[in-house]
């Protein structure tokens, strides 16, 4: 994706291994359930809207895959307490 953006697949990879590294770090430390944070997990359906959007341009399996992703971090979410509210938005903007 950092690549369609016209970032350098070097610069891409650079950037995104302290993410990957340290995502990978708490999941294990902490487990996965403790571990996730982001815009499934604060409910944050207007930036899983943007993400949606910012997808529309990519290969179709990369938007399946984000929502694939999506619905089983909104499991986990709901299981941390995020409410049905919440939970409903972010499930709505998954299906755009």
């Amino acid at each position: 994706l950092l690549g369609a953006a016209g970032v350098d697949r070097r610069d891409a990879l650079r950037a995104i291994r302290t993410l990957s590294l340290t995502s990978a770090q708490n999941a294990l430390e902490l487990g996965p359930e403790a571990a996730l944070t982001g815009p499934v997990q604060r409910g944050d359906a207007d930036t899983v809207k943007a993400h949606m959007a910012a997808l529309a341009g990519c290969p179709p399996y990369v938007g399946d895959l984000y929502r694939a992703s999506g619905r089983a971090l909104l499991e986990i979410a709901r299981r941390r307490g995020l409410s049905e509210d919440s939970a409903h938005a972010v499930a709505m903007a998954l299906e755009r």
